[in-house]
């Protein structure tokens, strides 16, 4: 939108003099030009967002068919993608306080917001709105180029899981040619080399499948997601990790869990980074007996919130690396880039929760995060 075009707002208020002062007070400002659409009712103007185009939108939170913040967090569901200033008579510092804590741009209070203030705000709001969308834009394609480091530090690994599929496709396609060639095939021998053929090339199928899936480059989509099941598909990643280390995860993943508002592809992400660093941390234990990788998930203390927790018992980290664990290019790894532990902390905070790490009581290091539960609709 450049300086000459009008900036589309959609005000969502009951009172038509309200309307009719805020249209007033906009068209006598210099910040405008302003085109105005107003709707009364909640479900009106969710219906007016279907068919045409804005910039920012104007709520007031007390609608005759919605009130409170159930208002915006309805709003908020149908566009994420715009500004949304709160515009109501309550001078409420609490709920102004939630209101930008739940994705509204700005809190303004009827009588005190004067022309020049709201236009500016209407400004801001929408300025504002898109450098947040510029910056999630660069941590999505930092994200991705974090994961493609932790495939190529995997490479040799992925070759060899590949690999055996591979060759025991090549093995049953030349039994059966031989078969065949041998103008008497024993049909029960083609038949099982067939069925195991087919088995390893669903083998690597998955293999590959879940590889595209991990390296999708794509802006970030959060959804209801299965926790334990994130947990296992993660696993499923570093299978030949594990395999080659003879480790044999514990799990202990709580049944019944409410599911979280995530995107998958982040959170995986997130977990392998987790799982990798163990694995690494206790690559140079040669007791296999020793070694110990233990998963657990369960609701956190706060009700809304599910906690998921990835312990070795390594050597660990002195306490003055402790606390420099989550800086950008921090590592203590020869080939590390030192952004896999910066980057996941970035993703668990853009998700709403929180990513710590502790000494594990069993020696080693013990990282959890949380994330919020998702909620109906």
């Amino acid at each position: 939108m450049s300086h000459t075009d009008a900036t589309r707002i959609l005000l969502v208020e009951d009172s038509a003099a309200d309307a009719a002062w805020m249209r007033h007070t906009l068209s006598a400002t210099n910040y405008g030009p302003f085109t105005l659409a107003h709707a009364q009712r909640l479900d009106a103007a969710l219906g007016q967002l279907e068919g045409k185009q804005f910039d920012v939108v104007l709520l007031d939170l007390g609608l005759p068919d919605s009130q409170g913040m159930e208002t915006l967090e309805k709003m908020r569901r149908k566009v994420r993608e715009l500004p949304v200033v709160v515009l109501t008579g309550l001078d409420d510092e609490a709920l102004a306080v939630r209101a930008l804590q739940e994705g509204a741009q700005d809190y303004l209070v009827k009588g005190e917001a004067v022309g020049s203030i709201m236009a500016r705000a209407i400004r801001y709001a929408i300025e504002r709105k898109r450098a947040q969308d510029a910056i999630q834009s660069r941590e999505a394609e930092l994200a991705h180029m974090s994961r493609v480091s932790a495939m190529g530090q995997m490479a040799s690994g992925l070759a060899h899981e590949l690999n055996q599929p591979l060759s025991a496709i090549l093995n049953y396609a030349s039994v059966c040619l031989d078969q065949v060639q041998s103008g008497n095939p024993g049909v029960p021998v083609v038949v099982n080399a067939l069925q195991e053929l087919m088995d390893e090339t669903r083998r690597a199928g998955v293999i590959i499948s879940r590889l595209r899936s991990f390296l999708r480059k794509k802006q970030p989509q959060r959804t209801p997601v299965d926790i334990n099941a994130l947990v296992e598909e993660s696993l499923n990643i570093l299978d030949f990790e594990l395999r080659h280390q003879g480790m044999r995860p514990r799990l202990k993943l709580a049944a019944g869990l409410t599911k979280v508002l995530a995107d998958p592809v982040q959170i995986e992400q997130v977990l392998v980074n987790l799982i990798y660093n163990a694995l690494e941390a206790m690559d140079s234990q040669t007791d296999l007996e020793r070694k110990e990788l233990s998963l657990h998930t369960r609701m956190a203390r706060r009700a809304d919130t599910v906690e998921v927790c990835v312990a070795d018992n390594g050597p660990g980290v002195p306490p003055e690396i402790m606390e420099r664990l989550f800086e950008p290019f921090f590592t203590t790894k020869q080939q590390g880039l030192g952004m896999g532990l910066n980057i996941s902390r970035s993703i668990v905070e853009g998700h709403g929760g929180q990513l710590n790490a502790s000494a594990n009581p069993g020696g080693g290091m013990r990282f959890c995060f949380t994330l919020p539960v998702a909620t109906e609709g």
